[in-house]
């Protein structure tokens, strides 16, 4: 029978006749069910206006009409259950009759959205799924409460609806992958999950299982998410920026590029926000509850004969903690989304400014310079510290909130008494890092010239000296952190030290004694304030250390951008049609000139003195020049001047911005023969144009032979094939003008005839579409064929003119005789490169070859591998130290829990407030000591081991170790993968030996207060050990 309390709000049942361990009616109704209703039609009404806009995307199956029924008969109950409210009088009310209608409506709208949902929307509908979680569980409750007071035909009724919403629920948690129409069905499993698939991350589980059983490849992941494509990323950066730099954000422009890219993922930021909220209330909820528990414990537990009270206290728990683990799980996985656009926005912008920046600068000591030497570092460790700062950006607004809340909890429980230069070092650091980079990319970009001229040694030592110079740089860094990590450390002894002995004072005039429950709710709260102030210590210097690589790439934006005198290489607006032999002549020119010089200079970006001196020439349409001249003499840099890459003087004047380039150093990237020759899988293929190229440059032959045929990667070819790849690139781009430079460097005398003949002699395919070509080269054997010859000398031209009358002059019958010889040397080993590279068998790609290493490679030999660069002395000081401030801070609990337990008598409180102070105040100053020597003494010295292995290693290797190796992927081994090592892993071996140690200590503590719980652990620890070592050896 019903209560009379079944009319009060309550909340609790515990003033009603008949005693019941429950809810009020009123109160169920009124927040657990008006409530959920209310918001759920609101999210409805929103999300029905989206849903109409959109277009079908999947195809009907037949367990949509098992939903149809579900939700006709959840309609069908529930206005059976809103005329049974109706009619009855005894508990029919406002609110009764209110929640019945509210509930009736619900399960229209709930059926209306969820057919338009399930047409027009790619994964199970969240609005729907979060409602009929949360609204099950609630109805769950007043079911349980309408058995209770006998109301059986009101109780049937709503078990039935509540049977058929856990039905629709399960429906509704069908994913529609399998029967997505395209392109919606090729989403990755992330974007297609339900909101329960994500908040468990049950999508991860193939994938973590595929990589359990094998190594995993860059084809076997997921398609990235459309949000993380780089393409979207740099655009909105670039709009960002834009908008920042107007007028009104004048007084922002420092900082400019940062406010920028934080505008340009505001939403992610958002996103990140919201489950970080939740965070902080279920953080907050531990302290009742743990006060409740205890209180339980102590006083209450052997006047609750059925447990009822125990049993809501461990469903109470499971509920906080499950709930924090969910909310933790989704704030990371947005906040780690969040720092994957930072990285590919900045990145992408390095990269697009890097295509776009001079060909070569001087940098700080006017010495000449890639502009890949800046770009290198910044993509490097300057993208890896602006992310891991970033990771801290929720902390600094979420923690201040923390400490207000954990204060006031504080001043409840122990009375109003109780209140109470990394940027400049980071920047040095980086830019020793990219000194060593510098150096490291140039000798390994001409490691084969090395190790022929024996200076594989010098460079060794070389670039080690720049090593121990770099980590010498990082150790004020070190310290910084090492003093941060202290500092982080403080509030969390002189905390409980304060408090304490406020509360001691405050106490020891009413007379109390500091009791089991309010000490360790007590130490419980406080633990609530120290965190967050120990997280915003160390993340607001953090961030601002994160500065100086804002600048460093902000500057590398500001002082890349082109002068107005760079030419824009752009397509060919009217690349032809093919003729009668796949040929037409490109689109008349004006004027007689295709390029026009007087007295024109050129000098490196940054420098004063120019390289090329009043140089004075031109370059008829359709014709063909050959630059020439000494070693050094300037020939490729006036071929940089012509594209713009060089800062200029003088008037020199291109008739046409189409213009193809063709490097001595060929630029290939990791993909196959023709697509490196046709562009990206994007453009479209003129197949004919693309057969007569690779025919003209010989290429046919070799492609022929290969087993993949022009499917085969181009980094495995020889030097020459690789050349003549690059040349067929220049040539199918169908330019005006084609800048070549010393292209015959790494051909034999037969393809060398060849080439020439097909692409640059009188019937060659240059001459045949009117391109105009100024070639740089040794090579003057065919001079008759060329309209005009220019040789330069000491940056001046010399001679210049037909090739007749230049042939006569000294100077080039010395050029001609430096051809020879070089040529001589040359010819031979390109012969036998190309001969041996056509017959060998093709080699493995790097990915299985990497995928071959890593499996016959065990975790635990590279665990030794790094303790062995740590060395057996360090290795054991380092675990020592770590020991002590792990068995300070198991000890003060246990002694803080002998002081509540001593006598009564306040005498003994001097003593043990004393020896807690000190326990404390030694533990802090432990944990600054072992920081100190682990990341100062220690990492620099396994820092410098391990890149000393490494760099042995790589300009050791025999030549066809670099022959089968990306010159792009060895040098990540010394940039990302050295960034990894110096930053990434001391900080996790740092945190996972602290942490291990931690466990163990309560662990002990655990075994000598509880016996039951402590039997438990090692199942759970079982648990643990079983699904990390799965996690671990997928992820690695």
């Amino acid at each position: 029978m019903a209560n009379d309390c079944d009319d009060s709000f309550g909340p609790f049942a515990t003033n009603c006749t008949a005693h019941r361990f429950d809810f009020t009616l009123k109160f169920e109704q009124s927040i657990l069910t008006i409530a959920p209703c209310a918001l759920f039609l609101t999210c409805a009404i929103a999300r029905l206006g989206l849903l109409l806009r959109e277009s079908p995307k999947v195809k009907r199956q037949s367990w949509y009409h098992a939903k149809t029924v579900a939700y006709a008969c959840f309609i069908a109950l529930q206005l059976t259950s809103l005329v049974l409210w109706s009619k009855k009088t005894r508990l029919s009310g406002s609110v009764s009759v209110a929640a019945a209608v509210l509930t009736f409506v619900d399960s229209i709208a709930l059926a209306v959205l969820g057919v338009l949902e399930f047409s027009r929307s790619v994964r199970p509908p969240t609005i729907i799924l979060v409602y009929l979680v949360f609204s099950t569980a609630f109805d769950s409750a007043q079911c349980r409460t309408l058995w209770l007071i006998g109301e059986r035909v009101a109780a049937s009724v709503y078990t039935a609806g509540l049977a058929a919403k856990l039905l629709i629920l399960l429906l509704e948690l069908q994913e529609k992958r399998s029967f997505l129409l395209p392109p919606w069905n090729r989403l990755n499993p992330e974007s297609t999950g339900s909101i329960i698939n994500r908040s468990l991350f049950w999508w991860l589980n193939r994938l973590l299982i595929r990589g359990f059983r094998a190594t995993l490849s860059g084809q076997s992941l997921y398609d990235t998410d459309a949000a993380l494509k780089s393409r979207r990323l740099l655009s909105k950066i670039q709009d960002a920026r834009r908008s920042w730099a107007t007028p009104k954000f004048r007084l922002m422009q420092r900082h400019r590029l940062l406010f920028a890219l934080l505008d340009s993922i505001r939403q992610s930021l958002i996103l990140a926000a919201l489950p970080r909220i939740f965070c902080i209330g279920f953080k907050f909820a531990q302290p009742f509850l743990l006060k409740r528990v205890v209180n339980y414990v102590a006083n209450e537990k052997d006047h609750d004969p059925e447990k009822s009270t125990g049993f809501a206290l461990v469903g109470a728990t499971a509920l906080v903690y499950i709930s924090l683990a969910i909310s933790k799980g989704f704030y990371q996985h947005q906040l780690f989304r969040s720092l994957t656009m930072v990285r590919g926005a900045l990145v992408s912008l390095v990269y697009s400014h890097t295509l776009s920046a001079p060909a070569i600068s001087s940098s700080a000591d006017a010495t000449p310079r890639a502009p890949n030497s800046a770009s290198l570092t910044l993509i490097g460790p300057d993208a890896a510290a602006i992310t891991s700062a970033l990771e801290a950006i929720h902390e600094i607004w979420a923690n201040p909130i923390e400490i207000i809340l954990a204060i006031w909890l504080l001043s409840r429980e122990l009375g109003p008494g109780s209140v109470g230069p990394m940027g400049p070092a980071m920047k040095d650091w980086t830019v020793a890092i990219q000194a060593r980079i510098s150096l490291t990319s140039a000798v390994l970009t001409h490691v084969q010239e090395s190790k022929m001229l024996g200076t594989i040694p010098y460079w060794l030592d070389h670039i080690s000296e720049l090593r121990v110079f770099e980590l010498h740089k990082s150790k004020k860094f070190r310290t910084f952190i090492a003093y941060m990590n202290m500092l982080g450390n403080a509030p969390t002894a002189l905390s409980p030290i304060v408090t304490f002995g406020i509360a001691l004072a405050v106490q020891s005039k009413s007379g109390d004694q500091l009791d089991l429950t309010t000490a360790f709710t007590s130490l419980s709260i406080i633990g609530l304030i120290v965190a967050p102030l120990s997280h915003l210590l160390y993340a607001v210097p953090l961030f601002a250390s994160c500065l100086g690589s804002f600048d460093r790439i902000n500057s590398f934006i500001t002082d890349h951008n082109k002068s107005d005198q760079t030419k824009t290489l752009t397509r060919s607006d009217n690349p032809g049609e093919l003729s009668d032999i796949g040929l037409s002549i490109l689109s008349p020119r004006s004027g007689q000139h295709a390029i026009e010089a007087t007295q024109v200079s050129f000098r490196v970006p940054g420098q004063n003195e120019p390289i090329l001196k009043d140089l004075t020439f031109s370059v008829k349409h359709d014709s063909l020049t050959v630059v020439t001249g000494l070693i050094g003499s300037g020939k490729s840099m006036l071929l940089l001047g012509l594209l713009g890459e060089l800062d200029t003087s003088g008037d020199l004047r291109l008739s046409s911005s189409s213009v193809s380039y063709c490097s001595q150093q060929t630029w290939l990237v990791k993909d196959s023969i023709k697509r490196n020759v046709v562009g990206p899988e994007t453009s479209d293929v003129d197949e004919d144009w693309y057969k007569t190229v690779t025919k003209a440059c010989a290429l046919t032959r070799d492609i022929e032979m290969l087993p993949l045929k022009d499917l085969t990667n181009a980094l495995n070819l020889s030097g020459g094939q690789k050349q003549r790849v690059a040349l067929a690139r220049a040539l199918y781009a169908r330019r005006r003008i084609l800048i070549a430079d010393d292209v015959f460097a790494s051909l034999d005398p037969d393809t060398r005839h060849h080439v020439w003949s097909q692409v640059f002699g009188p019937a060659g395919l240059l001459r045949r579409i009117g391109c105009t070509t100024i070639l740089a080269t040794h090579l003057l054997e065919y001079a008759e064929d060329v309209d005009q010859i220019i040789i330069l000398d000491q940056g001046r031209i010399t001679h210049q003119g037909p090739s007749a009358v230049v042939q006569n002059a000294a100077i080039a019958r010395k050029a001609v005789k430096t051809a020879e010889s070089l040529g001589s040397s040359d010819f031979t080993g390109c012969i036998e490169g190309e001969n041996t590279t056509i017959t060998k068998p093709q080699p493995k790609d790097e990915d299985e070859q990497e995928a071959e290493d890593l499996a016959t490679t065990s975790d635990s030999s590279l665990y030794l591998f790094y303790f062995q660069s740590i060395g057996l002395k360090f290795g054991l000081a380092v675990i020592c130290l770590a020991i002590i401030p792990v068995f300070l801070s198991q000890f003060t609990q246990i002694w803080l829990k002998w002081w509540t337990e001593s006598s009564t008598e306040s005498s003994n409180n001097g003593m043990y407030y004393g020896v807690y102070t000190a326990l404390l105040c030694v533990h802090i100053l432990t944990i600054g000591i072992d920081c100190w020597f682990m990341f100062v003494n220690v990492i620099p010295r396994s820092a410098i081991w391990l890149h000393r292995k490494l760099l042995e290693t790589t300009l050791r290797a025999p030549m066809l170790f670099f022959h089968r190796m990306d010159t792009g992927d060895l040098i990540n081994r010394f940039t990302q993968d050295m960034t990894l090592v110096d930053r990434e892993l001391p900080t996790a071996m740092y945190t996972t030996l602290s942490a291990f140690l931690a466990c163990i200590g309560e662990f002990i503590l655990i075994m000598i207060g509880s016996k039951y719980l402590a039997a438990a652990l090692p199942v759970a620890l079982i648990i643990l050990l079983a699904s990390q070592s799965a996690t671990i050896q997928a992820t690695s």
